[in-house]
């Protein structure tokens, strides 16, 4: 291609044999693509901008290349922004396109192709201008755009076929989890029947237990009349029993004044008691083995005397006799005088006597 310069000042693409590609960047705005190459020509930094249809193989472009004397030539403020730095100004344009602060100014088809950058700075607002220069293809650059579009389409092609497996895979993976969420779905209408049949019956016994309750109830209502009964009837006895009371206290009261009226008397009652054994002496083969009527007389003396004649009372509270004959006997007092009284022991027939012990008991 050509050198040279253009209205604004910037140097056109010259393609040097010294070329080295730095950095590449591309975007595109509106249906343009637009390039920004750092490079180095013949070892001077320059920023190389292209723009071109996006979908579309043309014999043209629109470009530029500019180095640092370019940007001091334009004097639009830009290198003095950068601080000078080459590398300063092409970071700046791609931040600015990051953020959406570059925008087509307008097209002249046959002529250039306008580029602005709106940015604020330091409370500062820039405005700076980029003009592409219409530039032709030659056959060359046109085969090489035209087997580079190959390229990409056929990589786009490769790609496309990729999406379109990963799709497939993905759709049998979907169809795959179609079929687990259909199961499981079928499987959730089972248990869906399961729990509605489960909720019929628990709704049944619901209604059973609520059938219990209100038999429980009416129960419960008759329990509360039988024990209002009851306690109607708890509250007679407890009436009854406090009359009860009252009458046992008058009668406690009574049995008292008894009692003290016995006790008072009992103590002008003189009572004695003792006992009385013998085996008998002088008499003892008389009243084991004599025959027909026998009897042993003793004496007993009080140990206080009476000032009247007394009564005595006597019992058998002992006795040893013959096993081989029936057994007789009778015992009682007499002569009782206010100092004692004679006790008889009297038997018949054929009754063997060993031993008499006989109780006593005597007051006045």
């Amino acid at each position: 291609m050509d050198s040279g310069n253009n209205n604004n000042n910037c140097t056109d693409i010259v393609i040097y044999k010294e070329e080295e590609l730095l950095e590449e960047k591309k975007f595109v705005l509106k249906h343009y693509e637009i390039k920004f190459q750092l490079v180095k020509i013949n070892y001077v930094s320059n920023i190389r901008i292209t723009a071109q249809e996006e979908r579309m193989i043309t014999n043209y472009y629109y470009g530029t290349e500019m180095n640092e004397g370019d940007f001091k030539i334009q004097n639009n403020g830009l290198l003095k922004l950068c601080d000078n730095n080459i590398q300063e100004i092409y970071d700046f344009f791609l931040h600015s396109f990051n953020e959406n602060k570059i925008s087509i100014k307008d097209i002249k088809e046959n002529i250039s192709f306008n580029l602005i950058i709106k940015e604020k700075c330091i409370g500062k607002e820039y405005t700076f201008e980029i003009s592409l220069k219409k530039k032709n293809y030659n056959n060359n650059d046109i085969i090489g755009l035209l087997c580079n579009k190959m390229n990409e389409l056929e990589i786009k092609n490769i790609n496309l076929d990729s999406k379109v497996n990963e799709l497939e895979e993905e759709k049998n993976n979907l169809n795959s989890k179609v079929n687990e969420l259909e199961t499981k779905n079928d499987n959730l209408n089972f248990k869906v029947n399961e729990l509605e049949e489960e909720k019929n019956n628990l709704n049944s016994k619901v209604n059973e237990l609520e059938e219990g309750k209100n038999n429980l109830n009416s129960k419960v209502n008759k329990l509360e009349e039988e024990k209002n009964k009851l306690n109607s009837k708890v509250n007679e006895l407890e009436e009854e029993k406090n009359n009860l009371n009252s009458k046992l206290n008058n009668d406690f009261s009574a049995l008292e004044n008894k009692n003290n009226i016995l006790e008072e008397k009992l103590e002008t009652i003189n009572i004695q008691t003792g006992e009385y054994n013998t085996y008998f002496p002088g008499k003892e083969i008389y009243m084991r083995r004599g025959h027909g009527e026998r009897s042993f007389i003793g004496h007993i003396d009080f140990n206080k005397k009476y000032e009247s004649i007394p009564y005595v009372l006597t019992s058998l509270s002992a006795l040893d006799a013959g096993d081989n004959r029936n057994i007789r006997i009778s015992v009682n007092a007499f002569n009782i005088t206010t100092t004692g009284f004679d006790i008889k022991i009297y038997t018949w027939a054929d009754t063997s006597i060993y031993y008499v012990r006989v109780s006593w008991i005597s007051f006045r």
